[in-house]
């Protein structure tokens, strides 16, 4: 692929859906998102259907997101962040207010034009401790770009959710729905 690109030129725009949250390494696919191509869109299950025990109607246990998900992923000051998925999650009650498994809240996506700027949880290292890892994820997902403040969870629509390329969506959707119909 790289061979490709340094032969022929970068990909105008490349397409990554539901696939960083299933595999080890993410960092390697978003770095090399913007060597092949000019821009892009990844797409990732959001933090809410994440934080959710969406599977327990199927298999009677109680556990956040899909069991094969490694990673959830947020927003914050407009970087896409990346959070290993770990057991404390399930057993501490205070995501559940952000939990959301309904289909308005179902999709991070991001597009990204040029650079894909990331950073995944404390440099990917979990500690010192378990109570400092809790806290990174209480206050990072918290205090994230989709409304959250320490008060708790607002409101927040499936257009204010979805981040692209740092313009509300909202806007995004109906440039794009203009362009569409005419």
């Amino acid at each position: 692929l790289l061979e490709h690109v340094r032969l022929h030129g970068k990909f105008d725009f490349a397409i990554c859906s539901h696939v960083l949250e299933d595999i080890a390494r993410p960092q390697t696919v978003l770095d090399m998102l913007p060597a092949v191509a000019k821009a892009g869109f990844v797409a990732t299950p959001s933090k809410f259907l994440e934080l959710a025990f969406h599977e327990v109607a199927f298999t009677n246990l109680a556990y956040r997101g899909s069991l094969h998900h490694r990673w959830l992923f947020s927003v914050r000051n407009g970087t896409l962040v990346a959070y290993p998925k770990v057991n404390a999650l399930d057993a501490d009650s205070f995501f559940d207010q952000f939990a959301d498994p309904f289909p308005d809240k179902v999709d991070l996506s991001w597009r990204w034009e040029e650079s894909l700027p990331y950073e995944t949880l404390n440099g990917d290292f979990l500690g010192p401790d378990i109570w400092s890892c809790v806290r990174l994820y209480r206050e990072g997902l918290v205090d994230d770009d989709f409304g959250f403040g320490v008060d708790g969870p607002a409101e927040v629509s499936a257009l204010r959710y979805e981040h692209f390329g740092g313009r509300e969506w909202k806007q995004a959707e109906a440039t794009m729905r203009d362009d569409i119909v005419a």
